[in-house]
């Protein structure tokens, strides 16, 4: 299953994956440049690589929490909304008083 980020998580995303690589591997950008010396780099270690994985994995969670806590609340104000309109179509079928 692949999964595809949407339009709107695309520059986060390619801004978390430049600060991974300037951070971990010391790569000043991942935009080409049309130069082979400036565009390939060479000894990068597998530390270098579990980091940047790491770093990628837990930017990943932390997005998804972050979906995770908005989604909870947008589920917490349509369950509001509803017992509302519950409330109020209860209102309007009870008998006034005569």
């Amino acid at each position: 299953m692949k999964i595809q980020p949407t339009k709107k998580q695309q520059p986060q995303i390619i801004a978390d994956l430049a600060s991974i690589a300037k951070e971990v591997f010391g790569v000043p950008t991942l935009n080409e440049r049309g130069n082979d010396s400036l565009d390939f780099h060479d000894g990068i270690s597998v530390h270098d690589i579990s980091r940047a994985l790491e770093a990628a994995y837990m930017a990943g969670r932390k997005d998804a929490m972050r979906e995770a806590s908005e989604e909870a609340v947008q589920h917490q104000s349509w369950q509001n909304n509803i017992r509302q309109a519950q409330e109020f179509r209860k209102s309007q079928t009870t008998e006034p008083d005569a």
